[in-house]
This record gives structure tokens, sequence and C-alpha cells, in this order.
């Protein structure tokens, strides 16, 4: 099936060596419009579908921010932690200057005892 346009009278177009006549005796082809029809549901559906993926997303940020905060939650208060005191893993110092042969291997000040 194909389209063509119908006269124009006497507006013009704003294309260079485009006459109206041209435009006049160009014929443009178009699906049946059961076809047309088709396609434009399927715009529809893919536009929804995009709508609602969307909507999801701006939920992750919220979700990922809950579900951290179940995890510390859950790791702070597991059953199969103990509370210990700090002195049972640190060694208190009164303020004192640490020297080179007191620092461990990679150069850290020690605390945690093994």
């Amino acid at each position: 099936m194909t389209f063509r346009t119908g006269h124009m009278g006497n507006k013009g177009v704003g294309v260079q060596n485009v006459s109206g006549r041209d435009i006049e005796q160009t014929t443009i082809s178009l699906p049946p419009l059961p076809e047309q029809r088709r396609i434009v549901a399927k715009i529809d559906s893919l536009s929804r579908n995009s709508t609602r993926a969307r909507q999801h997303l701006d939920h992750v940020p919220r979700l990922v921010e809950k579900y951290k905060q179940a995890v510390a939650h859950q790791l702070i208060h597991s059953k199969e932690w103990k509370t210990v005191g700090f002195l049972e893993v640190c060694d208190a110092h009164q303020p004192k200057t640490i020297s080179k042969s007191e620092l461990t291997p990679d150069g850290a000040v020690p605390c945690l005892r093994s």
C-alpha cells in the first residue's frame, strides 16, 4: 500500500532544492492498518514496561540501604558473638611515645592481642 500526498496549494517547504511538486509526487510505504495497530500496541507495551522498570530502579537505593542496615543489625546482634571488655582485647597504655621496636612488622601500632 502506498500513500500519495495531496495537493499542497501555495504553501512552501523550507528545504532547499525540494519543490512542492517533489513532495506531491513522493510515495510512502505504509503497513496494513492491522499491522500499524500491532506496532502501536507493542510500542505502548514497551513504554509501560520501561516506566515500570524506571519506578523499580528508583527504589533500589532505598532497598540497598535497608539491606545494609539489616545485615549490620544481624551482625551486631548475632547470638554467636560474645561481648568482651576492651581491655580483654587491647593493651591499655598511659600515653607514651611508641618506639620503632614496638611497631608491628608493617609499621602499625599494636593494639589487638591474638
